[in-house]
């Protein structure tokens, strides 16, 4: 009878020990957790305060509020309807905005994109398309943005020290206005690819935005009509008409070179005419474009000689050279007239100074609308923002045309 007792009374103690054990681990949870959302909370709370101080910082450098400024967009981004989350993007926000770190202002019922995001989708861009790499790109922080250029209208003269200086002609100037419109992407994904911890929502928007953001633009660029988006280059066909020629080319219009040769409607000849048809000012910076079918035919041309006009790029990242001049991919191009394919009357192939003869105006900001209630499962983003382009110097860049 006293064994039985014993036993009961041991495992009476042994419940006891384990329940205090229990009772101990899950005090320290609770306290643990009550920590990190006091921390929490005092921090919204300095956020808050010091927002409403200009004569405090609230973070130790602009670098670490810039990464904070990407790590509360992306979280908001994976849970808009978390409060916390919403809160926390919305201080940082106020800080930069506070500190003029914040350009831009959101459209309403809109995010403003960060920046270290935007050049990350900015730089995936110069990856995937050959537009922003060629032309010149200028920021503004508004729509209404003009040029002018010079033509060739200064004169210049000779005199001795206390000579009589001669009125020279007037500079004509021209005006170059880009067209301008809001250019934008949708990205969509599942609920439970968001949810998922290890989902790189960073990566995933930028990689994709970027993508259609660089079609798109490429496609513009090139074709574009000028009505809410840029005026494309070939918007105005090119003309036979010669630099110096009066009346000049209209602003928007280039010069092309007539291919005449056949049976591929491309040869040495026609090359060389287009190249040095540029003034040696745009000769020096000259690059080539054209779609990848169409440098595979340029690959087997030859000179008298039976010299190759084509140098393939050795080491990594080298472009090919044609003439001497460096080439590079623009897959939107047509293909060149051969026999049995291709389109006659085009302008497959171009040659010049792209960063004097087309420029691109970005408007600083870029924006973000969620979507999470119009297709029930799935999360939407719609990236915008603010393009503008045009022809800018019309000498700059000549077209070969293949044989009508």
């Amino acid at each position: 009878m006293s064994t039985r007792n014993e036993q009961l009374q041991e495992t009476i103690k042994d419940m006891s020990a384990a329940h205090d054990t229990f009772m101990a681990k899950h005090d320290n949870f609770i306290a643990e957790h009550k920590t990190k959302h006091a921390e929490l909370l005092k921090r919204l709370e300095d956020l808050e305060a010091k927002a409403s101080r200009p004569g405090r910082t609230g973070f130790s450098s602009a670098e670490r509020l810039k990464e904070d400024h990407v790590k509360a967009f992306c979280d908001f981004l994976k849970k808009p309807t978390d409060g916390a989350r919403k809160q926390m993007l919305e201080n940082i926000e106020q800080e930069l905005h506070r500190k003029d770190m914040l350009i831009g202002t959101p459209a309403s019922g809109g995010y403003l994109v960060p920046e270290e995001l935007g050049r990350q989708i900015e730089r995936l861009e110069h990856k995937f398309s050959p537009v922003r790499d060629l032309v010149s790109v200028i920021n503004v922080s508004s729509s209404d943005f003009r040029m002018l250029l010079n033509q060739r209208g200064t004169t210049a003269g000779w005199c001795s020290e206390t000579g009589t200086r001669s009125n020279q002609s007037t500079p004509t100037f021209r005006e170059v206005i880009p067209s301008s419109g809001e250019i934008y992407s949708v990205v969509q994904a599942t609920q439970w690819l968001v949810d998922d911890s290890a989902f790189d929502i960073r990566a995933f928007l930028a990689e994709e935005v970027a993508q259609q953001f660089a079609r798109a633009e490429g496609i513009a660029v090139l074709t574009g009509n000028g009505s809410s988006r840029p005026t494309g280059m070939l918007n105005s066909a090119p003309t036979s008409r010669d630099d110096f020629d009066s009346p000049i080319r209209n602003k928007e219009v280039y010069q092309y070179v007539q291919d005449d040769d056949s049976p591929f409607s491309l040869g040495y000849d026609v090359l060389v005419n287009a190249l040095y048809k540029l003034n040696s000012i745009y000769r020096a910076n000259a690059t080539w474009v054209m779609n990848s079918n169409t440098a595979r035919l340029l690959m087997q041309l030859k000179d008298g000689q039976q010299r190759p006009l084509w140098i393939q790029g050795l080491a990594e990242n080298q472009p090919s050279l044609l003439l001497g001049r460096p080439v590079r991919y623009w897959e939107d191009l047509p293909d060149v007239n051969v026999t049995g394919g291709g389109s006659p009357g085009t302008f497959p192939i171009a040659v010049g100074d792209f960063k004097r003869g087309y420029i691109m105006t970005d408007r600083v900001g870029m924006r973000v609308v969620l979507d999470n209630v119009t297709q029930l499962g799935s999360v939407r983003w719609y990236f915008s923002k603010r393009v503008g382009g045009t022809v800018w110097n019309n000498d700059a860049i000549k077209w070969i045309r293949t044989n009508a």
